[in-house]
């Protein structure tokens, strides 16, 4: 009977030892589209994950990331426009480098779509006041005759 205990103990303590397969992936690649692309990893079993008040980060596993573009969606033939400093901490200046026809306005949004400013552009050159806002990004719309022409990230610090 003691020996019967004795494989059990035995058999019992080799199973709190036994290793899984760790990082080791079976299979992963890379997908390429018109669309984007994406890569991806199959069969990992494990990976470590830190978090402190700056940020978080989990070794071994895949972080996404974003790329956005601002698009145009109707794209004017002599349409040439500078937004600068960006980023700024005082002002913007929108230049007009073609001559100035009128029929713009602008419109500022935050990053939650809260309108901020909404002003009609009388000058080739227009001067936009942003002291009173908080550091952070903006979204700068571009319209004319009531249709929106081109978007424009704003960072201000």
């Amino acid at each position: 009977m003691k020996s019967f205990y004795l494989v059990l103990v035995f058999i019992a303590g080799m199973s709190l030892n036994t290793v899984a397969q760790q990082i080791t992936l079976t299979s992963g690649g890379n997908a390429i589209s018109s669309g984007g692309s994406l890569s991806f990893s199959i069969g990992q079993v494990s990976y470590n994950s830190y978090s402190s008040s700056s940020g978080q980060l989990s070794e071994g596993v895949q972080q996404s990331f974003e790329v956005s573009t601002l698009s145009v969606e109707k794209p004017i033939a002599a349409f040439s426009l500078a937004i600068y400093p960006n980023p700024t901490s005082k002002f913007i200046s929108m230049d007009f480098k073609n001559q100035f026809e009128g029929g713009y306005h602008f419109k500022l949004f935050d990053m939650q779509g809260k309108l901020l400013i909404e002003q009609d552009v009388h000058n080739q050159n227009t001067r936009i006041d942003l002291r009173e806002f908080a550091s952070s990004t903006y979204i700068l719309n571009l319209f004319k005759n009531n249709s929106i022409i081109q978007s424009f990230k704003i960072l201000k610090h």
